[in-house]
């Protein structure tokens, strides 16, 4: 559906539609071990981000190329890309980002493969601040508790900050 939903896209010429088509068929393909497919559809959405000027969400698209390139054990890429992903992040903060937790998230994991940990404590712990932020905002307990521990990016990132922050 979603390689309908991007033909369609690019018939109407909605850039951003096609850009978030491409991201999302990225995340699809990702999730499915398809490494090499979603870091196509990656360098598709972020070429149409960076079209339309939307450095926000070509920094997901980023995220999601670090995280082929470390899947298919390529760290020096990984890394190379995670650096401009955590300047990315530093600046703004994961604001205006569809996943800025798994963007935070896959920084602190490439840097941690990448043997690099006090870059990835240092971004833990700015993706820490920037998730107990967000929770705060959810008044509702039992909602808290969901997006916590059901959300895999959350959950993953609290268990990275309690591992690596605990270290010297």
């Amino acid at each position: 559906m979603l390689e309908q939903s991007l033909r369609e896209l690019e018939i109407i010429q909605d850039q951003f539609g096609q850009a978030a088509g491409w991201l999302y068929l990225g995340r699809l393909r990702e999730e499915e071990a398809e490494f090499a497919l979603a870091q196509g559809h990656y360098n598709q959405a972020l070429e149409c981000f960076e079209k339309s000027a939307l450095p926000e969400y070509a920094c997901d698209a980023r995220a999601g190329l670090a995280r082929c390139q470390l899947r298919r054990g390529k760290i020096t890429q990984a890394a190379a890309i995670a650096r401009q992903v955590w300047a990315a992040l530093g600046e703004q903060e994961g604001k205006g980002m569809e996943f800025p937790i798994l963007a935070y998230h896959t920084c602190a994991q490439v840097f941690i493969d990448a043997q690099e940990l006090a870059a990835a404590k240092e971004v833990l712990t700015a993706g820490h601040r920037v998730l107990v932020e967000g929770v705060s905002r959810i008044k509702d307990p039992a909602w808290r508790a969901i997006y916590l521990e059901q959300v895999a990016e959350n959950r993953a990132l609290l268990e990275s900050w309690q591992k690596y922050s605990q270290e010297e």
